[in-house]
């Protein structure tokens, strides 16, 4: 569920940042609509982004909540039967790491279309 809710996320930044590459207003155009537009979405996309994080870290406190119940109650519940405790490497990163790294990517391309239109418009 972690991963699918962090998809969605990568799913509507995609689309709008496809939506906006096609047509990004050049240095010398015009001030026109058009940059009140690009400014308006890239504020919704690092808006977006802000929500991915704060779901990332409150997802990532009930994950961890979630692993010490289910360690604490494993052994009563399994006696000599290791299903969680010990649990097999899956190498440096995790989901959380991918996803917050994923999600910092995003905020770092809005961050740089947002400041980007601001020196369209001096």
């Amino acid at each position: 569920m972690f991963w699918s809710r962090s998809q969605l996320f990568l799913v509507a930044n995609s689309a709008l940042i496809g939506f906006l590459a096609k047509d990004t207003p050049l240095p010398g155009a015009p001030h026109d609509a058009k940059l009140w537009i690009y400014l308006s979405l890239s504020l919704a996309g690092l808006a977006l982004c802000t929500l991915w994080h704060v779901m990332i870290s409150i997802g990532s406190h009930w994950i961890s909540w979630w692993q010490q119940k289910m360690c604490a109650l494993e052994e009563d519940a399994f006696d000599s039967t290791i299903l969680w405790r010990e649990r097999p490497p899956t190498g440096a990163l995790r989901a959380r790491d991918v996803a917050r790294a994923t999600a910092v990517l995003f905020t770092i391309i809005w961050l740089a279309l947002f400041l980007y239109i601001i020196c369209l418009f001096f």
